[in-house]
């Protein structure tokens, strides 16, 4: 029987470092290209030439979904363990679509959690 998501994280994510806000895509679409590599390799490598376009794409990305939370409090130290937890991530949690659960405390909107 497999340990609720996230319980064996505790470590993890007491180990990572802060990451500005202005890094935080930057930061997060690496973590998701070494995480799709890993994960999905051949797909990886059908989809994106090189490592670099896989994280310039993602970045883009990140950046572009981030700028809805413009209005929100940004938590730092979080930032740093989303990329940390989405690193880690088992491939099975990605090929189920977990790799949002693992930064749902990066921006604090004021609702409820």
């Amino acid at each position: 029987m497999r340990a609720a998501w996230g319980t064996g994280w505790f470590a993890l994510a007491f180990a990572a470092c802060s990451v500005p806000r202005e890094e935080f895509p930057a930061a997060k679409a690496n973590a998701l290209c070494d995480l799709q590599k890993r994960c999905a390799r051949g797909a990886f490598h059908a989809q994106w030439s090189e490592m670099k376009v896989c994280r310039e794409k993602t970045e883009e990305d990140v950046a572009e979904a981030v700028a809805d939370f413009d209005w929100c409090s940004y938590d730092a130290l979080e930032g740093g363990r989303c990329a940390a937890r989405v690193r880690a991530l088992p491939c099975d949690d990605f090929a189920l679509g977990r790799t949002e659960e693992a930064c749902d405390l990066v921006f604090d909107c004021g609702f409820a959690r």
